[in-house]
């Protein structure tokens, strides 16, 4: 039985969060599958449009897949889950996402964005829900653009590849951060830039060119901000040089 404070939908989401952020090893994802289904059958009967109530049904979408995944591979390691099922079993979670968000003005663009995302997958990235998930890449990239404001960038910007130029160097990238619903899912792959390294070594006025979404889009943009580069160079002087830019996520 659930104690009386354990009834409340957000205790029992943060219970459940608690739960999935542990080591694969000594996670408990049926508890937390359990959990997730009683914080957001509470907020259903209340009607609710909480962001949290979203992100719970986002939870509770892509932890569906987890456990599919840790059932398939106790049968076998290299066996891969049933995405027939997983679909089944999510799409009335991510369709409840997806309406709550829609319906609320004041939905946080993340938030909107998530639910487009695991919407288009269940639809199919390439067929009926390629609407949504460019309409999430349109947020996403917004997103990005607004973590790095266009600066006017003194001289003009040279292209790697001209003639007499040399492109920037990298001398630290930081390893992005993995946002939360990213990790569980073991989302993997990756986020095309494109920005301007000026001649201070940063980069600056940064463009999603080609996301991977669940956040991992602003994620990519936090890192390169954070990074530092060696200016390129035209006739031996430094000067800003834009150009693409990739940022690798990976578990391992």
């Amino acid at each position: 039985m659930l104690g009386a404070a354990a009834e409340e939908p957000k205790a029992l989401f943060q219970q459940a969060i608690q739960i999935m952020e542990k080591d694969p090893a000594n996670r408990d994802i049926n508890k937390a599958i359990f959990l997730l289904k009683h914080a957001t059958a509470a907020w259903q009967a209340a009607s609710s449009k909480d962001p949290d109530y979203v992100a719970a049904l986002d939870y509770l979408a892509v932890s569906l897949m987890v456990q599919l995944r840790e059932n398939a591979a106790e049968q076998d390691e290299n066996k891969l889950a049933d995405f027939g099922e997983w679909i089944k079993r999510a799409a009335p979670y991510t369709k409840r996402a997806l309406e709550i968000s829609e319906s609320n003005p004041a939905t946080d663009p993340d938030v909107l964005a998530l639910a487009l995302e695991l919407e288009a997958q269940l639809e199919g990235q390439q067929g009926r829900g390629a609407a949504l998930w460019d309409r999430a890449a349109k947020i996403r990239a917004q997103r990005v653009a607004a973590l790095s404001p266009k600066e006017l960038i003194v001289g003009p910007i040279v292209r790697a590849g001209e003639a007499n130029a040399v492109g920037p160097r990298s001398i630290s990238i930081p390893r992005p951060t993995y946002t939360r619903i990213a990790l569980l899912a073991q989302y993997t792959g990756v986020v095309q830039l494109k920005a301007v390294v000026g001649v201070d070594g940063k980069a600056h006025n940064i463009e999603l060119v080609r996301g991977l979404g669940f956040g991992l889009d602003e994620q990519a943009a936090k890192a390169l901000l954070l990074s530092r580069f060696e200016p390129g160079q035209k006739d031996g002087k430094p000067v800003p040089t834009g150009g693409d830019l990739e940022v690798k996520f990976q578990l391992n």
